[in-house]
């Protein structure tokens, strides 16, 4: 039995497992048996960049355009002769201006409850055979719930900015010889007369995890033969997924960069009622969509193989075929923007005020705390205000829930492998040897079919929300077929009794995920976060050819240094691919996994580990085991959203990472401490706005305990996280924050009990 603790969230929650083995009198016959339930409550706090940041200009029209109204500038929109104003005539006018096109301050409660059942019969119904039948269930409720607080900047004006860097220039602007700041960061905006929305997403889903397999294993004098055959069913359900928007008109609002942190201080403010980010009234109904989504996958597959052991040469050989198939379903809200932008009360009684105090109030400014709310319950009410509500204030009426055939999917692949594979144990001179070499054909065929639409039309409704039209439904169908050929070889040469010399070399395929190859798409038309999300069929797998070669040394029996040198040359890679498609008015960012045209890694693993023997007791019991990972490599990205080839690292991959452990194993405690260290990486060559996205070094300290009470009774202690550590993302510089985050402190408690 464990307790979890999860700090940041301030929640409790058990967990636990029963092991179970009996076996007959003749132990021909066996049986093992587990329950486990595992709860876990987390909360994690995110200061979250949707769409990043990047240049944006005054006339690029999405502070509308640069007017004469009367001899007097306007920037915006005029109306009878009334300026509208976007940017206000005491701002100075920019050009490639870096800022933000959003942000979230957002906390996320993620809850689930598992409960799971393994069970295997193992029986030997001859001296030469062996059966085993294995059987899992595994079952997950989960509820992810976030809840953020947003500024729209599609709305109000501009009264004020703060910028570093970059140089004035003097422009002529509508006729009108203008002061124009070019380049630079945006650290601080003021808006006024603004909109703020806030967002709740709402994921309520159900796994259910099914595996059944089956093992004959038949051995005579020098030769195995195994066939195992297995089948395994997993589904996901979250049918009512929803992503639903409030949104407060009329604010005044603020961000600051300049807190000393990756976090931006957020102010909100109306003359007319105060505190704004937890007042429960002014509420207005705004968007409302599904994200649900059902995913049905399902895995058949054999395997047949043999093995001849002749002493000093053994020869392995096999065939395998497996046939798998992921079913997509999506969900739609028919009739999203219903409510965009509308003057639609909703009533007081949705709304909580919180106390999340986000990041413990360190981003500063008053919008730390903001209200929470039902997203079922507002989605309830809203379809209820379709017939109560003014019909002047909102555009339509909301719908319930429906499938999206273009958001749904059927991808299916069957794999047929082959192989075969000698090992020879021998001498070279008085040094023994150890060489294995064979070869792996894999042969791959997929289908993916599903539906596709295009955008027809795109246009900002003026309230605050893009409205689009899309064309009818297209059926989708792909094919694709491949056959890869996978030499391996691995020799270990014994130099010295204690020093032994390693050396590999292999081609190896990844596969891309099924729903890396699915048709299904989905489109948001949120401003400055317009997106079309889909699969992407035409994917080629992960191939490359990689080399080790490695020295280690057994100093003393409790003792190991070692070195390895690796080089792996990348044929092709999957990653983010980003391009552009310009519908009317709208920008859309295509985002799909692409290939990458190549890449090589190259780096150096060094390890030790000891034990500290010969010190005197009870410290004879400390020990350590510590690593050092150097890692330099190169990958050429393809950029279609800036027009050309990117070159940067591998995505994941570290320059520097090392890892220290400090341990004591004696009597009846075994402790453990861990650091961990890693610098910088790229996580996407390419974020929504084209340019790449790099994780900030990152280090973390976790610690554990286990005490004896008997040769029978345990107690344990587990703690993750001791150093606080926040995960930080930039896009590009990192100045431009694109992810935040906080896990906080997790412990684990427990008992444990063998009979």
């Amino acid at each position: 039995m464990r307790a979890y603790i999860d700090e940041l969230g301030k929640k409790t929650t058990p967990s636990g497992a029963l092991y179970g083995t009996w076996k007959s009198d003749s132990e021909r016959l066996g049986v093992s048996v587990v329950f486990s339930y595992d709860d876990k409550n987390e909360r994690t706090d995110d200061f979250f960049v949707g769409a990043s940041s990047s240049p944006r200009s005054f006339d690029d029209g999405y502070f509308g355009s640069a007017t004469n109204n009367g001899g007097a500038l306007c920037v915006g929109s005029v109306t009878a002769g009334v300026c509208n104003a976007r940017i206000a005539n005491n701002v100075t006018l920019f050009r490639n201006l870096d800022m933000y096109h959003n942000f979230v301050n957002q906390v996320e409660i993620s809850e689930r409850k598992r409960t799971g059942f393994d069970t295997t019969v193992q029986y030997d119904a001859t001296s030469e055979l062996r059966l085993t039948l294995d059987a899992l269930v595994s079952y997950d409720k989960e509820h992810l719930h976030s809840s953020g607080l947003v500024p729209d900047f599609s709305g109000g004006t501009l009264t004020g900015q703060v910028i570093a860097g970059g140089t004035d220039t003097t422009e002529l602007v509508a006729g009108q010889s203008q002061t124009v700041h070019v380049g630079g960061t945006a650290l601080s905006q003021s808006f006024t007369h603004g909109t703020v929305d806030e967002i709740v997403e709402n994921d309520p889903a159900t796994s259910l995890t099914q595996l059944f397999g089956g093992n004959a294993t038949w051995t005579h004098d020098a030769v195995t033969v195994s066939l195992d055959a297995d089948m395994s069913k997993a589904r996901y359900q979250d049918p009512n997924g929803l992503f639903t928007t409030v949104r407060l008109k009329d604010i005044d609002y603020t961000y600051d960069r300049r807190t000393g942190s990756p976090i931006a201080s957020f102010t909100v403010s109306n003359p007319n009622y105060s505190p704004v980010a937890t007042d429960v009234d002014h509420r207005l109904g705004h968007y409302m969509q599904s994200e649900g989504q059902d995913f049905d996958d399902t895995i058949y597959e054999s395997r047949l193989d043999a093995k001849w052991d002749g002493g000093s040469v053994k020869i392995f050989g096999g065939l395998g075929y497996s046939d798998r198939t992921k079913a997509t379903t999506g969900f739609t809200e028919p009739n999203a923007c219903a409510y965009c932008g509308s003057d639609v009360p909703l009533p007081a009684s949705l709304f909580t005020p919180t106390n999340f105090n986000l990041f413990g109030g360190r981003g500063g400014g008053n919008a730390t705390n903001w209200v929470d709310y039902n997203a079922n319950a507002l989605f309830d009410e809203m379809l209820t205000l379709n017939t109560t509500a003014n019909p002047a204030l909102h555009s339509g009426s909301l719908l319930p829930i429906v499938q999206d055939p273009a958001a749904s999917s059927s991808v299916k692949e069957k794999v047929g492998t082959g192989y075969f594979m000698t090992e020879f144990t021998g001498n070279l001179g008085t040094m023994p040897l150890a060489v294995n070499t064979g070869f792996r054909v894999e042969i791959t065929s997929f289908t993916s079919a599903g539906n596709g639409q295009t955008i027809l039309s795109a246009h900002p409704n003026g309230t605050g929300q893009n409205v689009i039209v899309l064309s009818g439904l297209t059926p989708l169908n792909f094919s694709g077929h491949y056959t890869d050929v996978l030499p391996s070889f691995n020799a270990r040469l014994n130099l010295t009794d204690t020093l032994l010399l390693r050396a590999a070399a292999s081609r190896v395929v990844s596969r891309p995920t099924l729903t890396d190859l699915s048709s299904a798409q989905s489109i948001t038309s949120n401003p400055g976060n317009e997106r079309i999300t889909r699969g992407n069929p035409n994917l080629l797998p992960f191939r490359a050819s990689q080399f080790e070669f490695g020295l280690e040394s057994y100093f003393n029996p409790d003792s190991l240094a070692a070195a390895t040198l690796f080089y792996k040359a990348i044929d092709s890679f999957i990653t983010r691919g980003v391009s552009t498609q310009l519908v009317d008015q709208v920008t859309f960012i295509v985002d799909q996994p692409v290939n990458g045209k190549g890449a090589s890694v190259r780096g150096l693993e060094l390890s030790y580990r000891t034990v500290f023997s010969m010190l005197p007791s009870p410290f004879d019991g400390l020990g350590t085991q510590v690593s050092y990972t150097y890692t330099d490599s190169n990958a050429d990205y393809f950029n279609a959203a800036k027009a050309g080839a990117s070159h940067y690292s591998l995505q994941g991959l570290s320059k520097n990472s090392f890892t220290f452990v400090g341990f004591y194993e004696k009597g009846p405690v075994q402790a453990r401490v861990s650091y961990t260290w890693r610098d910088r990486y790229l996580v996407v060559p390419q974020t929504q706005t084209g340019v790449p996205q790099f994780s900030d070094t990152y280090k973390q300290l976790d610690a554990g305990v286990q005490y004896s009470l008997t040769k029978n009774f345990f107690l344990t202690a587990d703690a993750v996280n001791l150093t606080d550590s926040k995960e930080f993302t930039y896009a590009n510089v990192i100045q431009d924050t694109e992810t935040y985050r906080d896990v906080g402190r997790r412990y684990t408690v427990g008992f444990r009990a063998k009979f």
